[in-house]
């Protein structure tokens, strides 16, 4: 694929105000590094690798960390950037990830005028001893409030993510978070399960029944799971992470940020420092380059997805198909392939059969 075709972009916030010990990405405490340097290393990164072209840009997620602590200086610059590479598209999805305790009146009007129209918000729970295990900085009714505050203030694509399998969680307060999402006006929600082994359900059959049980919830409350751990209201799909999971081509910025241009995945370092000295002596920072089978990797991302791929997906992989058929591991529906509802959170171990 040519680099001019590549229609989206990530960028990568790592600072966070305090770490939550369940958090796995890449992150640096915001007190010990100064912000303004990291955006300019970015801006230097966007002018070298942004290839300038009138295609318009589709997407644009800043993620983290914590994005919600850039100041509107750094969404200036960041957006200008951008934009003076690639034209905007009209319909593009702008999404930034964002703290309840961030979801403030003049942060909200800040991110509407540079064309913000999509916030994910970090909730995790709508339950104060869940959200004190997790480490997080808000109580429910911050959670709560933060969501109808931008709801107020014009965004209507909002997501929120909700924690599964916390040690000790029954499914009736689990429940009880879920109802109170879908009670709020999101689009969007993402079900992540827990994987902290001091933190986390050490139960397998209790964390498998969850899960289904909040899969049969939130689809019977009309958000629709269309991938493994991402629910949505008729057309609030992600359009930016729909990329990577329909192996689309993609843009990443910043420190441990990655990227695909079709044929090469590419991953910048994920050393802050050297991500820093990198990008101010080369102009980029990227640490590793793969060239995958992209057969392999259509079956890796596509199987995430509940409407599956069509069988010619399958064409190198025939004896692996036909075997995780007749197992009822897949199964087929509307002419396509995709997993079976009861093995989803065996999907590690069944892509890995691909590999």
């Amino acid at each position: 694929m040519r680099e001019d075709l590549i229609n989206s972009v990530y960028i990568h916030i790592p600072f966070c105000e305090h770490f939550c010990p369940y958090c796995h990405f890449v992150k640096v405490p915001s007190s010990r590094f100064d912000l303004d340097s990291y955006v300019e290393a970015l801006i230097k990164e966007i002018d070298s690798r942004l290839l300038a072209v009138s295609r318009p840009l589709q997407t644009l997620y800043v993620g983290g960390g914590t994005p919600s602590l850039l100041e509107e200086k750094h969404i200036a610059l960041l957006v200008g950037a951008i934009s003076r590479k690639r034209p905007f598209s009209e319909k593009i999805e702008f999404t930034v990830e964002a703290n309840p305790g961030h979801i403030k009146t003049d942060r909200l009007m800040m991110w509407r005028k540079y064309g913000v129209n999509r916030l994910s918000i970090g909730i995790q729970s709508f339950h104060d001893d869940e959200l004190s295990l997790l480490g997080r900085d808000h109580n429910s009714s911050q959670a709560e409030t933060a969501v109808k505050k931008a709801a107020l203030a014009g965004f209507r694509r909002l997501s929120i993510d909700i924690l599964l399998a916390l040690r000790g969680q029954t499914w009736t307060q689990l429940r009880k978070s879920l109802a109170k999402a879908v009670s709020l006006p999101i689009e969007h929600l993402s079900l992540y399960i827990l994987e902290k082994p001091h933190l986390s359900e050490p139960d397998d059959e209790i964390t498998s029944e969850l899960y289904q049980k909040s899969m049969h919830f939130l689809n019977k409350l009309g958000l629709r799971q269309y991938e493994i751990s991402n629910f949505a209201r008729p057309g609030g799909q992600g359009r930016h992470n729909r990329v990577y999971w329909r192996n689309g081509s993609y843009y990443g910025f910043g420190a441990a940020a990655s990227g695909f241009d079709g044929t090469c995945e590419v991953r910048n370092t994920a050393s802050l420092n050297k991500y820093m000295r990198n990008v101010q002596l080369l102009g980029q920072a990227i640490d590793r380059q793969e060239y995958p089978d992209l057969a392999v990797r259509r079956l890796v991302t596509g199987l995430r997805l509940r409407a599956g791929l069509p069988q010619s997906a399958f064409a190198q992989s025939i004896a692996v198909l036909t075997r995780l058929l007749s197992d009822g591991v897949l199964e087929r529906r509307l002419g396509r392939i995709r997993i079976h509802q009861d093995y989803i959170l065996q999907t590690n171990s069944l892509l890995s059969q691909f590999i």
